[in-house]
């Protein structure tokens, strides 16, 4: 259990480190995308050790398709890493979105099943699919939350704990 805690403690240290950059401006576009990718990836790794420690991350605001955030990113996660999911679809006709970004507010995509939008300014949308996360809403606020419940669990379990 200990050294489960170390590793979602490193995929936490990871994210972190991502998430104290402007990645989804990089240039080429593609830097943006992989960025993101590897933030879902180890989000979903901590967070899904956190959900089997019962200390799960269960916010539920901004998620419009049901469930809660360790839900959402481990869909978005799952989206990113297998290609012909049915994760990637954002209607009942098939139709894929393999990576999206908005900047502030403001629609990415409409149909006539679906919209996908950020309705916040201050924020950036990631989209695969149907599926969106916000960058501070969702993403810098479960690894904030786990970060701090993880944390004080190490400290409580005596445990050595080599992240800053």
């Amino acid at each position: 259990m200990e050294q489960q805690a170390r590793d979602a403690g490193q995929a936490l240290s990871s994210a972190g480190k991502i998430l104290a950059t402007d990645f989804y401006q990089a240039n080429p576009s593609w830097v943006g995308e992989a960025a993101f990718a590897l933030l879902m990836i180890n989000m979903k790794d901590a967070l899904q050790f956190m959900a089997k420690i019962d200390m799960r991350i269960a916010f539920t605001d901004d998620i419009s398709e049901g469930g809660d955030v360790t839900d959402l990113i481990s869909n978005m996660r799952n989206a990113i890493c297998h290609v012909g999911s049915k994760l990637r679809h954002m209607d009942q006709n098939s139709n894929t979105l393999s990576f999206g970004v908005a900047v502030g507010a403001g629609t990415l995509l409409q149909g006539p099943c679906y919209q996908l939008a950020n309705p916040y300014a201050d924020d950036v949308a990631f989209f695969y699919g149907k599926h969106r996360a916000l960058l501070k809403r969702h993403c810098l606020r479960a690894y904030q939350e786990a970060d701090a419940k993880l944390r004080a669990h190490a400290q409580a379990q005596g445990w050595w704990w080599p992240f800053p």
